[in-house]
């Protein structure tokens, strides 16, 4: 919602520790230049202790404010999500590039599209701080990417081998090349996770979210056991939906009984 009329009446009234969550997320550019700088960096500082989340239009709004003079050297003061919208270069005042990135990896990637150009010029610009020449990351590369890990292309998937799964796991979705990869990767059975036929319900637990991403051909390959085990014990914490949860239990059915014999016992969804 926009602010109100006298925002900065407002704040040497209340006093920016007293305003509300709601108020703060609602604050315009106009209304926000009339609060001067010095206040405006207290109320950007605010919206950190408060964790408002903020949108495009704000942050981008948020930055060019806070950085009016320059980067602040309290810059970790500030809301993490205005790290989406600066560059490494830009953040050198303050920290190295592989801390940069390690802040991006704690800010709301939902903020950008995957799709956004500032989206993939983090990506283009973390691979260049890690001076990864190639397409193949380690575990310790992968980690400081965070969740710009989600954004890799296929040909990094393919490379990197099982380095990439468990980051992977924690993405919410991917592109049609990007699941083509991982079941690649993990049908090789050349990851520390070994063989489909190999895993445990640990295993599973694991890459419990690269799950909707098996095909029949992997998930027929995994000990029934294990994924009996990991139903009962691992799926009420996962964020699989019903259905994804339901094409697993299918495949513990026998081929000739999944019509006529329902679900296993104690496997009801």
């Amino acid at each position: 919602m926009p602010l109100p009329e006298g925002f900065s009446l407002l704040i040497f009234l209340l006093g920016i520790p007293r305003l509300s969550q709601s108020v703060l997320q609602g604050f315009t550019c106009a209304a926000a230049s009339a609060v001067g700088a010095g206040r405006f960096q207290e109320l950007a500082k605010a919206m950190r202790k408060k964790k408002v989340r903020l949108g495009q239009d704000e942050l981008s709004c948020l930055l060019k404010m806070v950085t009016l003079h320059g980067i602040p050297k309290d810059w970790d003061s500030y809301p993490q999500d205005l790290l989406l919208f600066l560059s490494p270069s830009d953040y050198a005042a303050t920290g190295n590039c592989s801390q940069f990135f390690i802040n991006v990896g704690k800010a709301n990637m939902d903020v950008l599209p995957r799709e956004a150009p500032q989206r993939q010029q983090l990506l283009l610009e973390a691979l260049e701080c890690l001076r990864i020449p190639g397409t193949r990351i380690n575990k310790e590369s992968a980690e400081l990417l965070g969740w710009l890990v989600c954004d890799l292309g296929e040909e990094y998937i393919r490379s990197s081998g099982g380095s990439l799964l468990k980051d992977l796991s924690q993405c919410g979705s991917f592109l049609p090349e990007q699941e083509e990869a991982i079941r690649d990767v993990l049908s090789s059975g050349n990851t520390t996770f070994g063989p489909p036929a190999a895993w445990s319900a640990f295993t599973l637990s694991e890459l419990s979210g690269l799950i909707p991403v098996l095909d029949p051909s992997i998930l027929q390959q995994i000990p029934k056991r294990a994924l009996t085990t990991w139903l009962r014990n691992f799926a009420w914490d996962s964020s699989l939906s019903r259905e994804e949860l339901a094409t697993i239990v299918g495949e513990l059915l026998p081929r000739r009984h999944k019509r006529e014999d329902g679900c296993p016992a104690g496997l009801e969804i």
